[in-house]
């Protein structure tokens, strides 16, 4: 008899009365005396009701940024020594400005941005080779380091461009 009435998952959509006769059809005796009066009304409270458990069943199904675990550096292992030398042999002069030595190793894609896409998902040590794999690694200079911080690469709102590349030539200077 519930199969009549839809699921959480299936309301999207739904008016009102739909409902309140697939509760009348699923045999909730309550329904036909109750949910006229609760049904009717933008305000109402079962309408407010099946729309928080709608919203709750979406972000359930379809984790969204408000689901993802705050961010920490310590969620990720550190960089190897040889990890850091080999970043920083294959760019010795930062390939950001294009003019300064490269000191410092840089990851490309950001501890954060990794976390932010996915990487809370993985395990400790899957989420920490993946940033430190020598193709996300590249030797910076210690402004253009700072500069980037977390952001991702990109002329777009809230990325980094970097101060020596023209505008839309990537990598200009070379790059992992």
């Amino acid at each position: 008899m519930l199969g009549a009435c839809p699921s959480e998952r299936g309301l999207a959509g739904t008016t009102p009365d739909q409902v309140k006769q697939s509760l009348i059809g699923a045999g909730l005796v309550w329904a036909g005396a109750l949910a006229g009066p609760l049904l009717d009304g933008a305000g109402d409270l079962l309408s407010r009701w099946l729309a928080s458990r709608i919203a709750a069943t979406a972000a359930e199904s379809d984790p969204t940024a408000a689901d993802v675990p705050a961010f920490a550096r310590s969620q990720y292992g550190r960089m190897t020594a040889a990890q850091r030398a080999g970043a920083l042999g294959k760019s010795p002069t930062c390939p950001y400005c294009g003019t300064s030595p490269s000191t410092q190793a840089d990851h490309v894609n950001a501890l954060k941005q990794d976390w932010q896409s996915g990487g809370w998902t993985d395990d400790f040590d899957t989420r920490t080779a993946r940033v430190n794999d020598p193709g996300n690694l590249i030797g910076a200079c210690q402004a253009c380091n700072a500069s980037k911080g977390a952001r991702l690469l990109g002329p777009g709102v809230g990325e980094w461009w970097p101060p020596g590349w023209p505008t839309g030539i990537w990598w200009p200077f070379g790059g992992p």
